[in-house]
């Protein structure tokens, strides 16, 4: 039910990626979001993807560079989103997707 869902203000508090705050310094917030979802089927779908093709990378990368690349892609993915359409608040692990 909807008052499960955590408020947009509350998303931004916790680090969801949003432009503005970006450009003003909030660089954090370019990986925050991949650890944060709006919904259990938003963490689901995200961790069925994360288990369905991540183990394979993981096993050829090794754990470390492993989260490296996830947290690197995660930022990357988020920045990109954010300058694609600047006035979005985002969250979720779709932009580490490999």
């Amino acid at each position: 039910s909807s008052h499960l869902l955590p408020t947009t203000c509350c998303l931004y508090t916790l680090g969801a990626a949003w432009a503005p705050a970006i450009a003003h310094g909030s660089l954090w917030r370019l990986v925050a979001p991949v650890f944060l979802h709006v919904s259990l089927p938003h963490l689901l779908s995200n961790l069925l993807f994360q288990l369905r093709f991540s183990f394979g990378v993981e096993r050829q990368l090794g754990s470390q560079r492993f989260l490296l690349l996830y947290v690197l892609s995660g930022g990357f993915g988020n920045s990109v989103s954010a300058a694609m359409d600047p006035h979005k608040l985002a969250v979720g692990a779709s932009t580490s997707g490999l």
